[in-house]
């Protein structure tokens, strides 16, 4: 199967999408930084929605929109939760704003990720947008093992590079060329965790997701003609059915 409009990548062609952003962080050349904290910046309408049951405030997933590139296996096929991973230049504490709300949820990045047993990682898109090419993301999907949303990912993702995103001494080390941005796919408990106040600079949120820039070098495949994947299609529904 070859790259194109329509349809989505297969695993062979995602392996040559992470290529190139292994490329773009090599090529900057900055290295990694400790990534102390995933944080998630949102109104504070939406953490006071997330009510108390059961002694828990569960903040659930929901289905991964269209941001990014087009041709992602999991646009609109699985479910999850975003996170910010990438810290201050120079600090492992975050930016001291955000353009997606003036609360902030931060959750101990070893402590959630790499302490306990049973999660995969996997590469799932590299894009920029067509406002700021210079700056480019990277999405990484981490799931429970043997999870249905993990199987998915096993037959459709591919596993995700230690350029981006790896584990050193007990800390979280992330790299300083690029944005790292993590969906995790299971529910979360956020009662113990601490919310913070944020400043907000910009109001970034787009229902549905920004597209990303197609007329990128550095992270779009040559443009080629794509099938449609049916296996992806049954899957999808059997998620849906989960």
């Amino acid at each position: 199967m070859e790259a194109g409009v329509a349809g989505v990548y297969n695993q062979d062609e995602l392996k040559k999408l992470q290529d190139l952003a292994v490329k773009f962080v090599q090529d900057e050349v900055k290295g990694h930084q400790r990534c102390k904290w995933l944080y998630r910046n949102k109104s504070e309408k939406y953490f006071d929605d997330i009510k108390e049951q059961n002694g828990k405030r569960m903040m659930t997933t929901y289905v991964k929109d269209k941001n990014g590139d087009p041709k992602s296996p999991i646009n609109g096929r699985i479910n999850g939760i975003w996170f910010c991973a990438n810290p201050k230049y120079g600090s492992t504490d975050p930016p001291v704003t955000s353009p997606f709300g003036p609360k902030r949820l931060l959750i101990d990045a070893y402590e959630f990720l790499i302490k306990p047993p049973g999660h995969n990682f996997y590469f799932a898109d590299f894009y920029c947008f067509s406002w700021n090419s210079k700056a480019h993301y990277v999405t990484v999907v981490v799931t429970k093992k043997d999870s249905t949303t993990d199987k998915y990912c096993t037959n459709k993702l591919i596993p995700c590079s230690y350029e981006f995103f790896r584990f050193q001494n007990n800390n979280v080390m992330i790299t300083k060329g690029l944005w790292v941005e993590i969906l995790y796919t299971e529910d979360i408990d956020i009662t113990k965790y601490t919310i913070n106040d944020c400043k907000v600079y910009e109001n970034a949120g787009s229902k549905g997701g920004f597209a990303k820039n197609a007329n990128c070098k550095r992270c779009n495949l040559p443009a080629k003609i794509v099938k449609d994947d049916p296996e992806v299609d049954k899957l999808t529904q059997q998620l849906k059915n989960f």
